[in-house]
């Protein structure tokens, strides 16, 4: 692992440096994107002024936000490639400093001994992949399209769900980070945007997803998806057990929910929140 501490302001300044090289479209573009949905997730859970730590960064764009709203970041990429980057970039510690990590998010979160207000996950490539791999394999199963057409229209269930029921939503380096890199009350935020799961496919997916995150000690408090692409969803859940969970989702009733989330698609989309059955945690159903 490779740590380096540099200037935020500094490292936002130039980082379209980087992104050019790596991310077409231009990272200022990526930010505008993301402009309204990061700020939107920012006021509805009160994220603004809290010490957040992003796993699978990369160059940084939707988490410009969290910075513009006075958040101290820790920042975790596998990749090499901001080396370079970060060696030019003025050295600083204290509240201004911006922390980037060089290092797999498994590893780091095993040896982290900081916890943070908020454990921020946009996509994290090797879970993507994996999940990705097993809903392949669920779709081979023979007739599985049919008997789940049939059953959607006479149940409004799938009979064969299209995610397998012992197999765990995250990958384990996703339940490491929410076990340990989050204080208590922190909120745990995980983003699927490549190879994600068609949550109107699963039925138990809710339940699979409390499942796992409560072995981390997270509560699940809303999933939300692309109603036009259900497979872009937005999983958020707060560290503590049901009772403090519940207060923090009565607390944040009043704000302003969300309509989108991470801003990257340019594709038409409305958002909508996946309903969670009441005894799995004391929070708001239905559409966002």
């Amino acid at each position: 692992m490779k740590t380096f501490r540099v200037s935020a302001d500094a490292f936002f300044a130039r980082t379209g440096e980087l992104g050019a090289r790596t991310f077409p479209p231009s990272d200022e573009e990526w930010r505008e994107r993301c402009r309204r949905p990061m700020n939107q997730l920012i006021e509805h859970f009160g994220l603004a002024n809290k010490n957040v730590v992003s796993l699978g960064a990369a160059t940084a764009h939707e988490e410009y936000w969290f910075h513009k709203a006075g958040c101290r970041l820790t920042l975790v990429d596998l990749g090499e490639n901001v080396v370079p980057y970060l060696e030019s970039l003025p050295k600083c510690e204290g509240d201004t400093a911006l922390e980037y990590v060089i290092a797999d998010a498994g590893e780091f979160a095993r040896v982290e001994p900081k916890q943070y207000d908020c454990c921020y996950i946009s996509s994290l490539t090797p879970d993507e992949l994996r999940r990705r791999g097993i809903v392949r394999r669920q779709r081979r199963i023979p007739g599985m399209g049919m008997l789940n057409q049939i059953g959607h229209r006479l149940t409004g269930r799938h009979w064969l769900p299209i995610w397998p029921r012992e197999v765990d939503p995250f990958d384990a380096a996703v339940e490491t980070a929410a076990t340990r890199l989050l204080a208590p009350g922190g909120l745990f935020i995980m983003q699927s945007y490549a190879s994600g799961v068609d949550v109107t496919e699963s039925s138990d997916w809710s339940r699979l997803v409390q499942r796992q995150l409560r072995r981390a000690g997270v509560e699940l408090v809303a999933i939300y998806y692309y109603s036009e692409l259900p497979a872009v969803s937005l999983t958020v859940g707060f560290k503590g057990d049901r009772q403090a969970a519940a207060r923090f989702a009565t607390e944040i009733v009043g704000r302003p929910d969300i309509d989108d989330f991470h801003g990257r698609s340019t594709l038409p989309r409305s958002t909508a929140r996946l309903p969670i059955a009441a005894e799995e945690a004391g929070v708001r159903n239905g559409p966002g």
